[in-house]
């Protein structure tokens, strides 16, 4: 489907694929962790710029749809990923979107 995004999707959050979510899960489960994680990349990238990567995949369009109020967190939510990669096995890389996407390009493109 087409892509929708607030004001021009310039906020940037760290996008992480969600199979690496629920490796985090399953091995904070696992270690019977209690506490606070953040389930993180450490990495931040604009909404708009995933949505490009996207669109050049699947030839969707994208569009913009007017903010009714202010930005939040004034366009920037990045989150320290230091704890997880402590707790996360060491031979486990965190994929952030990002990356998952261009390899998908990669791949694509073969």
């Amino acid at each position: 489907k087409n892509i929708k995004l607030f004001g021009r999707g310039e906020e940037k959050r760290d996008h992480i694929h969600v199979n690496d979510v629920g490796h985090a899960i399953n091995s904070l489960i696992q270690r019977k962790y209690v506490g606070t994680v953040n389930i993180v990349s450490g990495n931040v990238a604009s909404f708009f710029d995933i949505a490009k990567k996207i669109k050049n995949l699947y030839k969707i369009k994208i569009s913009f749809v007017k903010r009714n109020g202010p930005m939040p967190h004034n366009g920037y939510r990045a989150f320290n990923n230091g704890l997880l990669k402590k707790i996360l096995p060491k031979t486990r890389k965190i994929t952030n979107l990002m990356e998952w996407i261009e390899k998908k390009e990669k791949y694509k493109k073969l």
